[in-house]
């Protein structure tokens, strides 16, 4: 019985996204990425990202146009998927991070949260819910030093003391930021 309801909501749910599909009015090849246009006031799509319309984004009232939100969205999903890989995690965990990292930003603004804190939350509570679990201090290190390569800090980029103050406040700031995703 229980089977045949998850089928059930299954086979809903890809029904619903088929019909969104079908709504395409018309497909164009901009830069060599797909991108469809809907006819309806329900669903838009910009890039890849398929948004409600109906829905006010928090970083749309803080003035994000749609672009920069998918830029921030996207900038967020790479440091998730790199950070993934350093760790060694499987696909499963980094695409649970980068879901979360999704729905919580559908709640929140990006300009009131600290984005990398909420990237690294993401990734170790998603070990926690795929049971593929990883130490705070190897993912603190990890996007430690994925940032500073993003900042463009000189090589030899320098390791992070586990026993610093800086340590100590990017710990407190992801268990904040993961407490924040849970809320």
């Amino acid at each position: 019985l229980r089977r045949q309801r998850q089928m059930g909501i299954r086979d809903s749910i890809n029904s619903e996204y088929m019909g969104i599909i079908k709504m395409a009015a018309q497909e164009t090849r901009i830069g060599g990425d797909m991108e469809f246009y809907l006819n309806s006031t329900k669903d838009i799509q910009a890039g890849h990202l398929l948004i409600p319309s109906d829905v006010i984004r928090p970083s749309e009232l803080d003035g994000f146009s749609l672009e920069e939100e998918e830029n921030f969205r996207l900038f967020g999903c790479e440091l998730i998927q790199e950070g993934g890989i350093m760790l060694k995690l499987p696909q499963i965990t980094m695409v649970t991070a980068m879901e979360l990292f999704h729905r919580f930003y559908f709640r929140q603004s990006f300009l009131r949260t600290d984005l990398k804190a909420i990237v690294a939350a993401a990734l170790f509570l998603a070990t926690k819910l795929e049971e593929t679990p990883k130490k705070i201090r190897d993912v603190i290190s990890v996007f430690d030093y994925l940032i500073k390569i993003k900042e463009g800090v000189e090589s030899p980029i320098p390791v992070l003391d586990l026993s610093s103050d800086i340590f100590s406040i990017l710990r407190q700031e992801l268990i904040e930021a993961e407490r924040l995703i849970l809320k």
